[in-house]
């Protein structure tokens, strides 16, 4: 009898124990857990650890335990199992990561036909979204489902139980090599987050093609604080036999370390491809250069014939990308064995937040680009001045970044003086970026004005909008939206000759109304700095214009 009641005993104090972990854990034995909504499923994937990993130290110290967890993840690895063997292009850079996918993803799709077809033929991993998470993952340019990214959360962020340091963006990729393993795409395009040496990303061991777009000064606190440093670690991408693509005109400094890593790795091909400037004059010639300076059998001289559409594209002033981008891309299509003259024609096609131009109304002209750096935002001003340089137009810069980019040199590019030596935008509104856990205030980002953006805002040529710096986390906030309308009302009154300032923004409404809508000139408003600003304002200025 006495074993019998211990027995019993030890059972009662283990059932209570166990009520006790689930208490402690939010959940009751007894009760069905309730199911995971779409919302619940994002937050779990969106929260950042107490403490992330910010030191050279730290990262590095994780670096192999989380290549060990994406490789035990995916069944593409060298030396691994599996039957599936998808075929990978990764994607480094300072600028132009994204639109280098897109357009990827755009020509492979192009190239593949609109017949059905048995498996899908490219998946992405992007970053960032621009209004929902899911945009990040994707198959034949679909999002995946909500349904979908509720179903594989609980695996995906199972990965990082135990374990202190797993940041969204690792989350996100347990998910995304989760989903191409059920969806089986043929390419996979993996997009770095943040240098390529120690990212998420680079847990494969082998791919077909390294890309690595142009690099400038960008999370220096964790890349480094000289172009060189920051090379090689974008340089880390590069894989043994791998076929490296990159610009002829990077950074001196960039190309010699791009150069010498590609010979350390010993990769297959390292392709540096010529500016647009220089293509059409060598273009019958051009052979890819390996590491070691020998002509490589496999990527022979670029043909004019099969190069014509993609310099159509590159050239064509609607392609919201970057001439050099859609000659990388190209570069890497040509040697995938995919016709440019079938795929190129596509990429004209616009991609939300990359030099995105919306005609809000008849007389307002808004374009949207995430640049946030200032490598970025030194080609949108560039490509701003070509597309629009009629002296009877009222520009306005509305820009606000993060607190972890420099951006005083941001607004010294975007603010630069036009070719005759007075302010190119007539407006600049500052402001909190909504959603970001740490940005610069409006005031803060006025104080990093450049000193002739300060001089002309003394004599009026420039008028400097400060918005509220009580940006809402979540949605569009009121305040957010009212600057952006004061400030186009503003600009367009300016424009029409009859703006008067009320407390140094708004303009007086009557005066406005008064002008036709013939008489009203063009107005552009130009949104950067952030990808969440431009998300934000996007969403807004969309829901307008319907």
């Amino acid at each position: 009898q006495w074993h019998v009641e211990g027995v019993a005993l030890v059972l009662v104090l283990a059932l209570l124990g166990l009520m006790w972990r689930h208490v402690r854990r939010g959940r009751w034995p007894w009760r069905p857990e309730r199911r995971l909504t779409y919302a619940a499923a994002v937050e779990m994937l969106m929260k950042w650890p107490k403490q992330p990993l910010r030191t050279d130290e730290e990262i590095s110290q994780v670096s192999e335990q989380r290549r060990k967890i994406f490789r035990a993840l995916f069944p593409y690895t060298s030396k691994g199992p599996g039957d599936y063997k998808p075929r990978i292009i990764h994607i480094a850079g300072t600028k132009g990561k994204g639109s280098v996918a897109e357009l990827l993803r755009q020509s492979l799709l192009a190239a593949s036909g609109s017949a059905p077809r048995e498996t899908p033929v490219v998946g992405t991993f992007c970053s960032p979204h621009i209004h929902e998470v899911t945009e990040r993952i994707g198959v034949d340019g679909n999002s995946i489902s909500e349904a979908d990214l509720v179903r594989l959360t609980p695996l995906a962020v199972g990965c990082f139980r135990d374990l202190d340091w797993g940041i969204p963006f690792d989350k996100l990729l347990a998910l995304a090599l989760f989903y191409f393993a059920e969806t089986r795409p043929r390419f996979i395009l993996l997009e770095v987050g943040i240098g390529g040496l120690h990212d998420s990303t680079n847990f494969v061991e082998t791919c077909d093609a390294a890309v690595i777009t142009r690099i400038g000064y960008d999370h220096m606190d964790l890349l480094g604080n000289t172009l060189s440093a920051i090379a090689f670690q974008k340089a880390g991408i590069m894989k043994k036999d791998a076929v490296v693509f990159t610009l002829g005109e990077q950074n001196k400094d960039v190309s010699q370390v791009l150069r010498k890593q590609a010979e350390v790795v010993g990769v297959k091909d390292f392709v540096e491809v010529p500016s647009l400037r220089d293509l059409p004059r060598i273009v019958d010639n051009v052979t890819s250069r390996s590491a070691a300076g020998s002509t490589s059998p496999h990527l022979k001289a670029y043909r004019q014939k099969h190069w014509a559409a993609a310099l159509e594209a590159a050239t064509d002033p609607m392609c919201w990308a970057h001439p050099e981008n859609v000659l990388l891309a190209a570069s890497v299509i040509d040697y995938l064995g995919f016709p440019l003259g079938a795929t190129f024609p596509a990429v004209v096609k616009a991609f939300p937040c990359r030099f995105e131009t919306i005609e809000a109304t008849d007389s307002l002209t808004v374009i949207i680009d995430g640049a946030h750096n200032h490598v970025s935002c030194r080609s949108l001003r560039e490509r701003i001045q070509e597309c629009h340089a009629d002296p009877s137009e009222q520009r306005v810069l509305f820009f606000g970044c993060a607190r972890d980019k420099n951006a005083e040199a941001m607004l010294t590019e975007l603010l630069r003086p036009g070719k005759d030596g007075e302010p190119y935008f007539h407006g600049v509104a500052l402001t909190r970026t909504p959603h970001m856990r740490a940005s610069f205030t409006a005031a803060e980002l006025h104080s990093l004005l450049p000193a002739d953006a300060l001089a002309a805002a003394q004599t009026r040529q420039l008028q400097v909008a400060l918005g509220d710096d009580h940006c809402a986390q979540e949605g569009i906030h009121a305040d957010l939206v009212n600057l952006y309308q004061a400030v186009v009302k503003q600009a367009q009154g300016r424009a029409a000759g009859t703006a008067e300032l009320v407390d140094g923004l708004a303009v007086d409404d009557g005066q406005a109304q008064a002008v036709s809508v013939e008489q009203q000139p063009k107005v552009v408003i130009v949104i950067c700095g952030s990808f969440y600003l431009a998300a934000a304002l996007r969403k807004y200025i969309l829901a307008a214009k319907r």
